[in-house]
């Protein structure tokens, strides 16, 4: 017994495939790169500090000449001034016991020119004292007697006196000076008496 056919069914339809996803766009243009970085600044300290040296150096330079070169040039000076065959003059510090070489002042020699006035023959026993020469007071003294009295004086004082005449008073036929000697910062003063003999001045006592 056939049993009665049912109604065929069709076959699956076919469902439209559905399209696939849409395909993307390519990526965009890439960017652009970023421009080099610029270059490291150079460090200028080391060539300033370089040339301030140089500078510095320079100028130290240029003072040293202009210094001993004007050094020369006074010491030439000095040389070119110096008429020739002139003496060494070595002057002694203050209060020294030298005296200075080839001063204007004479001794001794001197003396027999002292009696012309009483200035004269004050300073030609200051020339005797500084000096210590005992052989130009018999020239100076008007007697044995003084003379003997001023080399007892004159033996007492050091070497290296320096003697000034501050004053000399002359009344008629006698004068007096006064005299100073100096050492080591002090000082002592004595009055020398002296008188004209003729037509000259003698010392005649201390």
């Amino acid at each position: 017994m056939s049993y009665p056919q049912g109604p065929q069914y069709g076959g699956y339809q076919q469902q439209p495939q559905s399209g696939g996803f849409p395909q993307q766009g390519g990526y965009p243009p890439q960017q652009p790169g970023y421009p080099p970085p610029y270059p490291p600044k150079k460090n200028n300290n080391a060539m300033i500090i370089a040339l301030a040296g140089v500078a510095a150096a320079a100028v130290i330079a240029l003072v040293l000449v202009l210094v001993l070169s004007g050094k020369d040039d006074s010491s030439s000076t000095a040389s070119d001034d110096k008429p020739a065959g002139a003496p060494e003059v070595n002057v002694p510090p203050p209060n020294a016991p030298g005296k200075p070489t080839g001063g204007s002042r004479s001794t001794g020699g001197s003396s027999g020119d002292g009696g012309n006035s009483p200035e004269a023959l004050a300073q030609a026993a200051v020339d005797s004292i500084e000096s210590k020469s005992t052989s130009a007071i018999d020239e100076l003294a008007c007697s044995s007697t003084a003379a003997s009295e001023l080399k007892r004086s004159l033996a007492q004082v050091p070497s290296g006196v320096t003697a000034t005449v501050d004053n000399v008073k002359e009344t008629g036929s006698t004068a007096q000076a006064k005299i100073t000697m100096r050492m080591g910062g002090q000082s002592q003063g004595f009055t020398m008496e002296m008188r004209k003999s003729g037509s000259k001045w003698c010392i005649s006592g201390i």
